[in-house]
């Protein structure tokens, strides 16, 4: 058991497979904590609290992993400080060479860790910043976050990472398990300002400079609640992922698929009921399925990324490595989802085009199926309207070919 951050720095470099590393309950003020360690599947090792909710960091404190199959959990960081910028509180992986690859975060609590309030929109603190590849994060709570920077960023694993313990032929994905988490009261007020250091996100899966490529993850069970987002409250800049089963209560943002192909969002809740202008599902990319989602309550979109659904124009038929601007949306199903009590209309197509650079792609081949919608009290509904009559083109007399629908309600 290590009772100060000296003992358990020098403990975690004699680390082997099967070990624990056991953190004396208590408070622990501004321990920067930094361990490299190598388990193994069978036999992973373990850096935990001595006791569920009983290990405190607090201050300046702040821990990083890397290495091969490490489990951390029962730790909790609250009233923290950011000395630093960026300020990362968890970190699995310490820079480009040095991964932390089918590691485990398991319940983990960070809490109301800001710096000075000048400092919201300038300095970047993020709760936690993963690298590598199989990483699962459960059962943890992220909550209070005022400053610029995303909440959660995943990166994608790259080339040097992904060969460590691959067997030959195997090849490289992110695979990453985001499941039964909490996020709660992220500032509205602060993360609604514009900022020269990035933007508020509460969760990025992803990174930009790889476009499209698959990450074969899973995002499940999961509450997003008061939190605020900016446009984005979860944004995925990687394709080939499943979404399912979380709710989205109350926050500021979108779930976007922003640089991405091949989503699965399924059975999710997406609920403006104490928010005005809370937005569901901003759409490019291809091959996006949207199956068995609640919509509820919203309305009066801050703009066109706010409606319950919104498909962006585009510049690419699809994206390539190296590309940053947007693709096409295009074949998407949109089936067998319920939208109550949503605004009048609740579909926005087409959103943010850009003639002067090109941005003029409409999204087609869309199919609009088996879904269900009624209408907050007081929008402006015409008489005996059909479902393609919530359809809002942004830019009218444009080509939106391909666009379908079959078997959809309108009612009371």
């Amino acid at each position: 058991m290590a009772r100060n951050v000296q003992e358990a720095n020098n403990l975690g470099k004699r680390l082997r497979p099967g070990d624990q590393l056991v953190l004396q309950n208590g408070i622990w003020r501004d321990a920067a904590l930094s361990i490299q360690a190598k388990g193994t599947p069978s036999q992973p090792i373990l850096i935990r609290g001595e006791s569920a909710s009983g290990t405190t960091l607090t201050g300046t404190s702040s821990i990083r992993l890397w290495g091969e199959n490490l489990i951390l959990r029962d730790l909790r960081f609250a009233d923290g400080t950011a000395d630093r910028d960026p300020y990362v509180v968890v970190r699995l992986g310490a820079g480009a060479d040095q991964a932390c690859n089918r590691c485990i975060v398991d319940h983990i609590e960070v809490d109301d860790v800001k710096s000075a309030p000048d400092r919201y929109s300038t300095l970047v603190v993020i709760y936690l910043l993963l690298q590598g590849r199989d990483i699962t994060v459960a059962h943890s709570s992220f909550l209070r976050k005022s400053n610029v920077g995303p909440v959660v960023f995943a990166s994608h694993p790259i080339e040097h990472q992904c060969n460590i313990g691959l067997a030959p032929g195997e090849r490289c994905y992110q695979r990453l398990l985001m499941t039964d988490n909490r996020f709660s009261d992220v500032s509205r007020d602060v993360r609604q300002r514009r900022s020269p250091r990035g933007k508020f996100k509460i969760m990025e899966i992803g990174a930009g400079h790889f476009a499209t490529a698959s990450s074969y993850s899973v995002i499940q069970n999961n509450v997003f609640e008061h939190a605020d987002g900016g446009t984005n409250t979860v944004d995925f800049k990687t394709s080939d992922v499943l979404v399912r089963r979380n709710r989205f209560y109350s926050n500021l943002g979108t779930l976007n698929l922003r640089s991405t192909n091949r989503v699965l969002i399924e059975n999710n809740v997406f609920d403006g009921s104490e928010r005005t202008g809370m937005g569901g599902v901003l759409i490019q990319g291809k091959g996006h399925w949207i199956v068995h989602n609640l919509f509820r309550n919203l309305v009066d979109p801050i703009n066109d990324y706010h409606y319950p659904l919104s498909m962006s124009a585009g510049l690419y038929e699809e994206l390539a490595d190296g590309q940053t601007d947007y693709a096409r949306t295009r074949q998407v199903v949109i089936a067998d989802n319920v939208f109550e009590r949503v605004g009048f209309p609740a579909v926005a197509m087409g959103v943010f085009p850009k003639p002067e650079i090109g941005r003029t792609l409409m999204p087609t081949d869309v199919l609009f199926a088996n879904n269900v919608m009624s209408f907050a009290p007081g929008s402006s509904v015409p008489a005996n309207p059909r479902f393609e009559d919530a359809i809002r083109h942004v830019v009218p007399g444009a080509a939106y070919t391909g666009i379908r629908f079959q078997d959809n309600r309108i009612v009371p």
